[in-house]
């Protein structure tokens, strides 16, 4: 698993788009509660890559594709794994997403608006009534 969070915290995009596959591949053959842990650590920030910690959180001047990566690693896993998640996860990845919706880097917004939807298509409409208020 951490390969994978490496390659979905790279500056390339291919390198990301590796990591969502091998991410998907990984899912299909090991159980969700395994997997919520270390997607939860990428969402609080305390990520480790090429020997410094990073911080993802609006104040951090963290790199775009860091975020990028990361949301869409929620979004897969929720998708491949809703039934598992717990009540947690599903609020640490909805006020991720809403907090992302007015980055900077317009590839950040989409995949936060694509991370919402996957919430929504799960969780209803309580995930498009808490981001309008």
């Amino acid at each position: 698993m951490d390969s994978i969070i490496q390659s979905l915290s790279s500056h390339q995009k291919l390198d990301r788009d590796r990591g969502i596959e091998a991410l998907s591949q990984h899912l299909k053959t090991a159980s969700g509660t395994e997997n919520e842990s270390p997607l939860l650590t990428l969402l609080s920030g305390k990520l480790e890559l090429d020997g410094s910690a990073h911080s993802i959180n609006t104040e951090a001047a963290i790199p775009w594709e860091q975020l990028h990566g990361a949301l869409q690693a929620l979004s897969l896993y929720i998708d491949c794994c809703s039934e598992t998640c717990s009540p947690e996860f599903y609020t640490a990845a909805t006020n991720s997403a809403q907090q992302y919706l007015t980055h900077s880097e317009t590839r950040v917004r989409a995949a936060a608006g694509q991370l919402l939807g996957t919430l929504a298509k799960y969780k209803g409409t309580d995930v498009y009534l808490s981001c309008k208020s």
